[in-house]
């Protein structure tokens, strides 16, 4: 018998806590009566499982069912949003990764949760445990406690302006390689990077909700130089810096990229009022940093 689904509005999902070599979490707000993965629901599958499937890893499903249909049509549903999902996940992360499910007693919880014969968003839902290991994950017997979630930095912007007499003809030089850029980084050494004085715009700054015992786990600097020859020996450096940091679970190492570019060019009003380029360059590179080097630098542990 066809079902008679109700729209809820968007899906919903929650990380729980878990052991460091995996992932468990819900996603949940499923249509009344409904089975359909919603887009939000995929969103969160592939960040947080469809990585560990490629890599070989495996999943476990447990599909619920809220408080307010029989116990048989609560079990076909559960069947129907976990049969859903795995399917999904087979789409997005092909191979033969090996997958456990099973349906839970979805009027059971829900009334011994809520006490209440009513709909409840929170248990139309499917519960996610993924790991990297070839056999499924079993699913924890006490209940889950929900990750605790913070504000942290993702991405800072830095500029400075300087003029000077004197064509110094430096630009290429004053690239920094990435080695002497760290080393700077760790010693706490200015170089457009620690505080306000320094350049930073922190109106620009941008802010995530990650999880409160993530920490950086990689960094991207992109990196411009500028400089405009003018009249009488005048020379105007533009510098700009957009610095990205990605959260995750605390590994060994956190992994620093760069791409710095440079150009030099005469203030006139050719190519378009911008003058005509005289040299210009660019040059890109990567080093790992120790987890214990990337704890003594605010650089790498932006919490303000």
């Amino acid at each position: 018998m066809p079902r008679n689904v109700r729209s809820t509005g968007p899906g919903k999902s929650k990380n729980f806590e878990s052991p460091v070599d995996r992932t468990f979490g819900r996603i949940y707000n499923f249509d009344i009566s409904g089975a359909v993965v919603k887009e939000e629901h995929r969103q969160w599958l592939d960040r947080n499982v469809v990585p560990f499937l490629k890599d070989g890893g495996s999943v476990a499903l447990e599909g619920f069912a809220s408080a307010t249909g029989s116990v048989m049509d609560d079990k076909f549903l559960s069947e129907d949003r976990l049969k859903n999902v795995e399917d999904y996940l087979r789409r997005q992360a092909p191979g033969p990764w090996k997958v456990s499910s099973r349906t839970a007693d979805g009027m059971k919880e829900a009334l011994k949760e809520t006490h209440q014969w009513k709909e409840d968003e929170f248990w139309r839902a499917v519960n996610i445990l993924t790991w990297s290991r070839p056999t499924p994950p079993v699913h924890p017997v006490e209940p889950p406690k929900e990750v605790t979630r913070v504000s942290r930095i993702t991405e800072r912007k830095f500029e400075q302006l300087s003029s000077t007499r004197g064509r110094s003809n430096s630009a290429p030089t004053k690239l920094d390689t990435l080695p002497a850029l760290l080393d700077a980084l760790k010693k706490g050494g200015k170089v457009l990077i620690s505080d306000d004085e320094d350049g930073e715009d922190t109106t620009k700054r941008i802010r995530n909700q990650v999880p409160v015992d993530f920490e950086v786990a990689t960094i991207n600097i992109e990196e411009t130089f500028e400089t405009i020859l003018g009249l009488n020996d005048e020379e105007s450096t533009f510098r700009s810096r957009v610095v990205s940091y990605g959260w995750g679970r605390p590994q060994p190492q956190v992994f620093v990229a760069t791409h710095l570019s440079w150009r030099s060019r005469m203030a006139g009003f050719s190519n378009g009022g911008r003058g005509s380029i005289i040299a210009q360059g660019d040059k890109s590179s990567s080093q790992f940093v120790s987890r214990a080097d990337a704890r003594e630098s605010p650089f790498f542990t932006p919490r303000d």
